[in-house]
């Protein structure tokens, strides 16, 4: 997925979730919004294991970590929605990437 799906994907969900759930969704938009909350989800799992691993000293690079305990993932998509939005060049980014690098700037793991 590159980051122009997850942005398109996400931008679905949160525009869906913001409108009182009034737009009409179709299967394909369904699977969509799935996929993007999957994404969010197994990436800020991952993430906040490994912030809590490397406080243990585990040594593992502050680019896979971030501190997302308390956080929900709607904020996590209102983030993506947001920064993404901002960036022309936006096609020529990996999701999984830009998402890693979206979330611990904003949530950074600290020991």
């Amino acid at each position: 997925m590159n980051a122009v799906d997850l942005y398109n994907s996400c931008k679905d969900y949160f525009e869906w979730v913001n409108s009182k759930y009034n737009i009409p969704v179709d299967d394909r938009m369904l699977f969509n919004m799935g996929k993007c909350k999957g994404v969010i989800e197994t990436t800020g799992k991952i993430m906040l294991t490994l912030c809590k691993e490397n406080r243990r000293n585990a040594n593992i690079s502050k680019q896979l970590t971030a501190n997302l305990e308390g956080v929900k993932n709607f904020k996590i998509i209102e983030l993506i929605v947001k920064e993404a939005s901002k960036i022309s060049n936006i096609q020529k980014y990996d999701g999984q990437f830009f998402l890693m690098q979206l979330i611990r700037n904003k949530w950074p793991c600290i020991k």
